[in-house]
């Protein structure tokens, strides 16, 4: 097996590398649906390392899907399933008067259009240039900031924030933790950090086929294989968790309320 893999890769380096990465993740996908064998941690790494060497899951490539979910993303995102668990969050959440609120990849602005309190302080960021520019010309005759920017890496000041949301965002970005680490940072000593995202279950081991078809499906800009338990212990001594439940499709979305601890 070892020397067939290396045989593959040698294959891959030689022939297909320097043709782009579209045909280099077309080559993997092929090699996995005609593979015989069981597949091995050498070639689950390698596929790993082809997906983050032609992009995958970055700053850049995110720029590049997003540009071509946002005139989709509201048909998907924000009806239906994704509509009624967005209302279900925000009916359950009171932000008090004048609260600086932070959304951090505010997208197209699926989130603000639920907000029934209409003195707060709002400010959305987000990466994409394209979907930033889909929420403005929503809220263009609004207070609301809109900014482009990254998550893992916010231009703002230490505890500047009484309330960060992020709805699909720690499930985006390249580095979930970095990115969670800056909500930390932001968010005021009993400020309130508020996640709807995907997740799998704290118990739940990825199958096989989860393992090959995660860092391909990045491609779309999204990963299937994250673990909030996995995120929160680096921050559990700091944060606590106030609310965590399911909201959708069997728990595999589920609503997340943080604060710190005091």
């Amino acid at each position: 097996m070892g020397l067939y893999i290396r045989r593959v890769v040698d294959y891959e380096k030689k022939h297909v590398r320097y043709r782009g990465p579209l045909r280099r993740i077309l080559f993997l996908i092929l090699l996995i649906c005609q593979i015989k064998y069981p597949l091995g941690r050498d070639l689950l790494c390698y596929i790993e390392e082809v997906c983050k060497e032609v992009g995958m899951l970055n700053n850049s490539w995110n720029k590049v899907i997003y540009k071509f979910w946002s005139p989709i993303y509201d048909k998907i995102f924000n009806s239906h399933l994704f509509l009624d668990a967005r209302k279900r969050i925000f009916e359950e959440i009171h932000f008090h008067d004048n609260a600086k609120v932070l959304f951090v990849g505010v997208g197209t602005g699926a989130d603000l259009e639920l907000i029934k309190n209409l003195d707060l302080e709002i400010t959305a960021i987000d990466l994409s240039a394209d979907m930033l520019k889909k929420a403005m010309g929503k809220y263009e005759n609004t207070t609301i900031n809109f900014l482009e920017m990254d998550a893992q890496n916010m231009e703002f000041d230490n505890e500047s924030f009484d309330y960060v949301v992020g709805s699909l965002v720690l499930s985006v970005v390249p580095d979930a933790n970095q990115c969670l680490q800056e909500m930390i940072r932001v968010l005021k000593g009993e400020g309130k950090i508020i996640l709807f995202d995907k997740f799998i279950s704290k118990d739940e081991r990825l199958s096989l086929p989860k393992k090959v078809l995660r860092p391909i499906i990045g491609l779309l800009g999204t990963d299937i294989g994250l673990r909030f338990e996995d995120l929160f212990s680096r921050h559990e001594m700091n944060m606590k968790i106030e609310e965590d439940r399911p909201i959708m499709l069997n728990g595999m979305y589920r609503k997340i309320i943080i604060s710190k601890r005091i």
